[in-house]
């Protein structure tokens, strides 16, 4: 109850701030399917319903927007999802229609252990892939970690980095805390004024801004395109 009054009073309410409740639930579950284990499916029959209602909802939402799974631990609900570069909902339907035929194979049946022997398999199924590697995939793109990579592989002589107009702090971590911030066209002149190449992170709606701020004296090269949300820019003078 003070949790739930605690976030409810909050000013900013996200997806995540629900995750105390995640726990007591849990319990909760595995009490009910204690019960249909040993008094039977027909005497839980509304609840199972419901359940069966709730299901089909949450598969049909996963199955038409997978972003809305990445939505539940971040804050920035507008961030791109990418739905090219990383596609489950195949998979997604293919896992959420077995489960569900299984299931109502099990009621039919009158067999709690088919039926929620289909569910647990469902659930630890869906746990692995998500976790091993649905978020592996994801990775990319909510990370700037591959584009830091990238930059210590190509540097030669500790070339300096610089974030244009961002503060999401992940340049700030791995960097170790060297990165150059950004926020006027003044510095953003005086940083590549320096000698040999630079290197800039930059969102990829900013990157033709910054290209008009610096002009033809520069040659801004994309290095790494792969973030859907960050270009990894090198900067060399164009004389």
């Amino acid at each position: 109850m003070v949790l739930w009054l605690t976030f409810t009073l909050s000013a900013t309410k996200f997806h995540h701030y629900g995750f105390p409740v995640v726990v007591p639930l849990a319990i909760l579950s595995g009490l009910f399917l204690d019960s249909v284990w040993r008094e039977g499916l027909p005497r839980h029959f509304v609840v199972l319903l419901l359940g069966l209602v709730l299901y089909i909802v949450v598969a049909q939402n996963l199955v038409l927007k997978p972003k809305h799974l990445a939505d539940l631990f971040v804050y920035n609900y507008e961030r791109p999802y990418p739905a090219r570069e990383v596609d489950p909902r195949r998979l997604f339907a293919i896992l959420f229609a077995v489960a569900g035929v299984g299931m109502f194979a099990g009621w039919l049946r009158r067999s709690p252990r088919m039926m929620l022997g289909t569910f647990l398999g469902l659930a630890v199924v869906f746990a692995v892939h998500v976790s091993w590697f649905h978020w592996t995939a994801l990775s990319p793109h909510w990370s700037q970690r591959d584009l830091f990579w990238r930059y210590y592989h190509d540097r030669k002589d500790d070339e300096p980095i610089a974030a244009y107009y961002m503060n999401w702090r992940g340049e700030t971590f791995y960097s170790q805390n060297r990165v150059v911030q950004i926020k006027d066209a003044r510095k953003l002149r005086e940083f590549v004024s320096r000698p040999g190449p630079e290197y800039i992170l930059v969102e990829r709606g900013r990157f033709k801004g910054m290209q008009s701020v610096l002009g033809p004296r520069y040659d801004l090269r994309i290095l790494d395109r792969t973030n859907n949300k960050f270009y990894l820019v090198r900067v060399d003078d164009a004389s």
